[in-house]
């Protein structure tokens, strides 16, 4: 009897323990209590879902969307971004020649119509990629920048890539959803900026747009 009982003590204590670990699957920190204290800088390519988040002064939560086509998540009940800390998607949108417009990262073909910014001969410089606006144009050779499309309200779909010149394009910024059940404190930057064209060899290529927060 007493064998009996030892072992249904030790099934009961196994299946908690795992009850437990199953708690924040998602978070990056600590599974268990799903608090994540970032001091360094830390990557994500999917949903991450915790308790509490702080990223510290000098910490960084680099959320790179690209691969996952869409925007990435972070979900807890309490977030602190801190001075000094962030959390960017800085170029980590489509690339140079391609559009972020239908949700996922393709070559539209540039000019009007085109999420992207339109391509410059041997010689030209691009135009800068569109999103929550159109992209810059290069009047000096007649190229269009991006279209704007997407949602003003509820931001969601990747930067598009600045039009290649002489050199490839800024890459768009990526898309980040800020999800705080409780309270989001931000005394840091929360960003998904462009990448800038680059001037190595020739004319400027275009700069890509601005992703999503």
């Amino acid at each position: 009897m007493k064998g009996g009982l030892l072992v249904l003590v030790l099934l009961f204590i196994l299946i908690s323990v795992v009850s437990v670990q199953a708690t924040y699957p998602d978070c990056n920190g600590d599974d268990v209590d799903g608090d994540w204290t970032v001091t360094n800088s830390s990557s994500v390519i999917a949903d991450v879902h915790c308790n509490t988040i702080v990223v510290a002064s000098g910490g960084s939560i680099v959320v790179n969307s690209v691969g996952n086509g869409s925007s990435i998540s972070i979900n807890a009940t309490n977030i602190s971004v801190g001075v000094g800390g962030t959390i960017n998607s800085n170029s980590k949108g489509c690339p140079s020649s391609q559009s972020g417009s239908s949700g996922s990262c393709v070559n539209e073909g540039g000019g009007v119509g085109s999420g992207e910014g339109e391509d410059g001969a041997i010689g030209q410089g691009g135009a800068g990629g569109g999103y929550g606006g159109a992209g810059g144009t290069n009047s000096n050779d007649n190229k269009d920048g991006g279209i704007s499309y997407g949602s003003a309200l509820v931001p969601v779909l990747l930067g598009s890539g600045g039009g290649t010149a002489d050199d490839d394009g800024g890459v768009g910024g990526g898309a980040v959803k800020i999800n705080a059940t409780d309270t989001l404190n931000v005394s840091g930057t929360i960003v998904a900026n462009g990448g800038v064209g680059t001037t190595e060899w020739g004319d400027g290529s275009g700069g890509g747009s601005g992703g999503s927060v």
